[in-house]
């Protein structure tokens, strides 16, 4: 993997208004999941365009699969829709305003054809609020925090960080020490990691079961080398802090997630429609961290897919200037796809 870059573009903000574009009111549908020979023909045109992850699709475009095709179809009203084989589906103003047609008649979409009805729909997925970017205020040590951070809803979030200290160019295998406390300055975790050099280190882990109550609990936490590793943290020191949201709200939020995964389970959404739903319904919550390792998951398993950088440089603008260099880091994954 190539080594991450850890400074300002140039014209970063220029940057960010071209790449990060702001979903205009035309954009009726997205793009959510897409396998074999799926073909789009846009309203008004006879040229064939291919999809990928993230197409936006507007009123009267007329989609196909082919007879080895599938594609997952998510409606900004909330609604997700999978074509499968042979079938074809024009755009309409909305979800119930579309016509599928499965190889024998043409009829408006039901509830018999939604795979999933999500809680909220997304009318703007892409918000132009982005924070000013500046670099990140790197710590001796080198490795840099990425999430959590701010609010999560979650008992057992993901941690990720980057390690930029390696001035080689290949990453390296490392030890790591993950430090935790709570609001009374109170270590709930000391624990020792492996992971890498100069890419994205993302880990759950098993026995931290952080406990809902009634009110809002804050968190501070850091990662070090093992080797530097302090044995008594300095809280002064201790640059991380994400707060738990109390019991009621978390568990309406992980109820709904739970039905995104029941979902994916059962069969009726594929992978990468499950983490772009769960990613924008915990955009949507302001929980961006967790939304952030939504995506970068989906960045894992579908590479090289701008749609995925966009929502990432969004998600880790969002959490502001601290992970500012990782929104640079998409941009310039963005950048290089496209002058190839």
């Amino acid at each position: 993997m190539k080594k991450f870059r850890f400074y300002l573009i140039a014209g970063a903000a220029a940057l960010l208004l071209n790449f990060m574009m702001v979903l205009q009111s035309s954009t009726v549908a997205l793009i959510t999941g897409v396998e074999g020979d799926v073909t789009l023909f846009r309203s008004g045109s006879e040229t064939k365009e291919t999809v990928t992850l993230g197409t936006e699709l507007g009123k009267d475009d007329l989609l196909m699969a082919g007879k080895n095709g599938k594609v997952t179809i998510y409606f900004m009203d909330g609604v997700v829709v999978v074509l499968n084989a042979s079938e074809q589906i024009t755009i309409g103003s909305s979800s119930s305003d579309s016509k599928k047609n499965d190889g024998s008649t043409t009829r408006s979409v039901t509830d018999t054809d939604v795979s999933l009805k999500t809680k909220n729909g997304y009318n703007n997925l892409r918000k132009n609020e982005i924070a000013s970017l500046t670099p990140a205020n790197f710590r001796g040590e080198g490795v840099n925090a990425v999430f959590p951070m701010g609010f999560i809803s979650t008992t057992n979030p993901s941690f990720g960080w980057v390690d930029s200290s390696n001035a080689g160019i290949a990453p390296e295998e490392r030890d790591y020490v993950l430090i935790i406390l709570n609001a009374d300055e109170e270590v709930i975790l000391r624990k020792e990691l492996k992971g890498r050099s100069l890419i994205m280190n993302m880990v759950q882990i098993p026995e931290l079961a952080l406990t809902l109550s009634d009110e809002m609990q804050e968190f501070n936490w850091d990662i070090y080398p093992k080797e530097k590793a302090p044995a008594k943290p300095d809280i002064s020191r201790v640059n991380n802090q994400f707060t738990l949201f109390d019991a009621g709200r978390s568990e309406k939020i992980n109820t709904t997630l739970a039905e995104y995964e029941n979902s994916l389970k059962s069969g009726k959404i594929d992978k990468s429609t499950y983490l772009i739903v769960t990613g924008y319904y915990l955009k949507d919550q302001k929980l961006f961290s967790q939304a952030i390792a939504a995506f970068e998951e989906l960045a894992l398993m579908k590479q090289g897919v701008s749609f995925t950088f966009q929502e990432l440089a969004l998600l880790y603008s969002a959490q502001g200037n601290r992970t500012g260099f990782m929104v640079n880091y998409y941009l310039n994954k963005i950048k290089n796809l496209t002058v190839k």
